[in-house]
């Protein structure tokens, strides 16, 4: 049984496919708590409940809530999809151990750490396997952060440095829109890349 928030079709906003069409399955429930998460509702209220995903599309990405969290639900359909030729992409916090068995099946990771802004206890240590396992695996995968006080930047290069992930893999992501110009200027200068969330510019999921 699979606990689904939401099944969509969207352009995603973040991250390097922003601006890319996608099937978005959002998934109920999450084991963190971030102070500033935009989508409560995938852990707050009443689930569907669905014994078999059964959507497919060219791009899906898998998202939350925290997906990893049904990694061996999820093999059946991860299969099928495959065979249909579909890319897929996991939205993740990182902080769940990823199965080969899920691995294997998915084309690209994106990894959102948590920062102390989150106000969250993040175990960094599973988030560290999970990249050495990827690394080792040749996967795709980013990390993404969701970045608020100025202090951040420092937390972020500390987590960088210990995680042993190059400079390209690491994007900053503002969660205030208006302070776009100051985070542009601190990716410029610390070798990172931008996401700026497109959809919430024009009201979209």
């Amino acid at each position: 049984m699979l606990p689904i928030s939401e099944i969509f079709v969207s352009l995603q906003g973040e991250g390097p496919f922003s601006g890319r069409r996608a099937l978005f399955i959002r998934f109920f429930g999450c084991n963190l708590r971030c102070s500033w998460c935009d989508t409560k509702y995938s852990y707050y209220g009443k689930p569907k409940i669905l014994e078999e995903l059964d959507v497919f599309d060219d791009f899906i990405i898998l998202t939350g809530g925290e997906p990893t969290l049904y990694q061996d639900i999820l093999k059946n359909f991860l299969t099928r999809a495959k065979s249909k030729g579909s890319e897929i992409l996991v939205e993740t916090n990182g902080t769940v151990v990823l199965k080969d068995t899920f691995v294997d099946y998915v084309d690209y990771f994106s990894i959102s750490p948590k920062l102390s802004n989150a106000g969250v206890k993040y175990r960094v240590e599973v988030l560290k396997k999970n990249v050495e396992k990827l690394t080792n695996k040749d996967k795709f995968y980013y990390l993404k952060f969701p970045v608020m006080w100025e202090d951040d930047i420092n937390e972020v290069k500390k987590m960088v440095e210990y995680l042993g992930v190059e400079k390209r893999q690491v994007w900053l992501q503002p969660i205030d829109n208006r302070r776009i110009d100051y985070w542009w200027d601190i990716a410029v200068k610390a070798g990172y890349n931008l996401s700026i969330q497109l959809h919430k510019f024009v009201s979209k999921p």
